[in-house]
C-alpha cells in the first residue's frame, strides 16, 4: 500500500509529468488512519535549517503492547550542526562522528516502517515532510510515507488547536515525560499517548500550560527556585572556608535532603571504599536514563569515582570534565565538591539550561539500579 504525504498536492495529473516529480510528490490522496492496536510510532531530530536528520527513534506496538524500541544517531552531511538546533536536542558532531549516514541507517530503519501504520507527535510539520525530504535528498527510492499525527487524538477545544504538544499530552495523561527531544524517548511517549487513546483514557488538562513557552517558564521557575535553595549558603561564602555546608533540598534532588561539604578537601582515593558497582545489574539498553547523556562526576561517594565513571560509560553516557552548555547531569558526592562545579551549574541554570543533579549515594543507587528517569523529568 502506498502511503500519502501531502494529500491532494497534485490533483490534476494531466497538467504535470508524473515521472518528472520527486518520488515523494507522486502520491495519491488517502483518508487519515484510525488508531489500531498495531502501529509504529516514530520521532525525528534534525541538525540544521535544511532539516538533515541526525537522530531517528521508533517504538513498535503490537496488540497495544510495546514490543521494541530503537534509536539511531545519524551523521548529517559533513557532520555539521547548527547550534540553534543543538540547544533543543543537545546532539553535536561528537555524538555522530562514528554514526552511520542517513542512507546507511535507512537500510535498518526501512523494514520497521514498510506496510505499517505510522504515528508521530507533530507528524504534519516534522516527521512526515522531513522523512520524505531526506529520502528524496539522498535519491533513495521509496513509496511516500504518510505519518499520522497523534496530536489529533487529544485536542483542547478552548485553546484553538494549541496546548497539546508532547509534554502537555503526557502531563494531562499522567505519562512520564522523560528525555524529551531524544528521538527514541519521544517515539516511546507518542506510542504511550496512542495506547492511552485506544484504552479510552481521558486527559486532565487542569494546570497544564497551553504554550510551550508557558511550559518552559513553569519548569524554569521551579528549577531556579530549587537551585536557590541549593546554593543558599554557598553563594555568600568566602572562598576557602572549610566549615561551610550546602543543603540540598529534597524537592530539588528528588530524594532525601543531603548535606554537601563544598570545601572539604578530603581523601580522593579509593582507600576505605567497601562498596562496588554491580555491573551485572546495569541497564545497558538504549532506553536507560543515561544513554547518550553528557555527565560530570564530582565529589566523594562510598563507591570510588572511577567505578562510578566506568558505570555511567557502560550505560552509554559520555563523561565531561565540568558542567557546560551541553551537560545533561552532574553526579555529586557528599564531600569534596568543587565550588567551581557548583558555579558552573548555577551559570547554566541562569542561561536556561537545566542540568539534572544526582546527589549522594541514595540518588546514585536510584540512577544506576532503579528509576533513574525521574532525575531527567
Amino acid at each position: 500500500m502506498k502511503l500519502d504525504l501531502f494529500g491532494s498536492l497534485f490533483k490534476n495529473k494531466k497538467e504535470t509529468n508524473e515521472l518528472s516529480r520527486p518520488v515523494a510528490s507522486r502520491i495519491k490522496l488517502y483518508e487519515k488512519d484510525e488508531p489500531s492496536p498495531d502501529f509504529v510510532a516514530i520521532d525525528i531530530e534534525y541538525a540544521d535549517s535544511a532539516q538533515n536528520i541526525c537522530q531517528f527513534g521508533l517504538t513498535v506496538v503490537r496488540e497495544l503492547q510495546i514490543v521494541e524500541q530503537r534509536c539511531w544517531n545519524i551523521q548529517p552531511p559533513g557532520n555539521q550542526y547548527d547550534e540553534n538546533y543543538t540547544k533543543t536536542h543537545h546532539l553535536t558532531a561528537a555524538d555522530t562522528t562514528d554514526a552511520p549516514t542517513f542512507p546507511e541507517a535507512w537500510k535498518e530503519i526501512e523494514p520497521y516502517l514498510q506496510g505499517q501504520k505510522l504515528w508521530a507527535h507533530h507528524a504534519t510539520s516534522v516527521e512526515q515532510p522531513i522523512l520524505n525530504k531526506n529520502l528524496d535528498r539522498h535519491n533513495i527510492p521509496h513509496d511516500s510515507y504518510r505519518v499520522n499525527d497523534s496530536r489529533e487524538l487529544y485536542k483542547r477545544p478552548e485553546c484553538s488547536g494549541k496546548g497539546n504538544g508532547l509534554e502537555q499530552c503526557c502531563m494531562a495523561l499522567g505519562i512520564p515525560c522523560k528525555n524529551h527531544h531524544n528521538a527514541g524517548a519521544d517515539a516511546y511517549m507518542c506510542a504511550e499517548i496512542i495506547i492511552a487513546h485506544m484504552k479510552s483514557q481521558q486527559p486532565n488538562w487542569e494546570g497544564v500550560p497551553v504554550s510551550n513557552e508557558d511550559m518552559r517558564k513553569k519548569k524554569q521557575e521551579k528549577r531556579i527556585l530549587h537551585l536557590g535553595e541549593f546554593l543558599e549558603y554557598f553563594a555568600g561564602t568566602p572562598s576557602g572556608k572549610e566549615d561551610v555546608f550546602a543543603e540540598i533540598s529534597s524537592t530539588f534532588c528528588g530524594a532525601e535532603p543531603q548535606i554537601i561539604d563544598v570545601f572539604d578537601k578530603g581523601d580522593k582515593t579509593t582507600e576505605g571504599k567497601t562498596v562496588s558497582v554491580d555491573f551485572s545489574r546495569l541497564d545497558k539498553s538504549e532506553s536507560n536514563p543515561l544513554y547518550g547523556k553528557k555527565v560530570n562526576v564530582t565529589g566523594i561517594f562510598s563507591i570510588s569515582r572511577k567505578e562510578i565513571e566506568a558505570a555511567v560509560e557502560t550505560m552509554g553516557a559520555n563523561l565531561v570534565s565540568k558542567p557546560a552548555r551541553n551537560t545533561d547531569a552532574v553526579i555529586l558526592g557528599t564531600r569534596n565538591v568543587g565550588p567551581n562545579k557548583l558555579r558552573g551549574i548555577e551559570e547554566q541554570e541562569a542561561k536556561g539550561h537545566h542540568i539534572a543533579l544526582i546527589v549522594g549515594d541514595n540518588d546514585l543507587n536510584a540512577l544506576l539500579y532503579g528509576d533513574g528517569h525521574k532525575f531527567f523529568e
